[in-house]
């Protein structure tokens, strides 16, 4: 995590928690109590035409 390298312990704790908390916002919880981030995907298959 080089972004937190810069920051003092205390601060890292705090940017991490709030980080979580914004997650917590955005993101349900699943039922084992961790956060699932939903990345919409597109697949496109391309094939050259003979």
């Amino acid at each position: 995590r080089p972004w937190l390298q810069d920051l003092t312990e205390s601060e890292q704790q705090l940017f991490l928690k709030r980080y979580h908390q914004m997650l917590e916002e955005q993101y349900p919880l699943q039922e084992n109590g961790q956060i699932l981030l939903a990345f919409p995907r597109l697949f496109i298959v391309a094939r050259r035409m003979e």
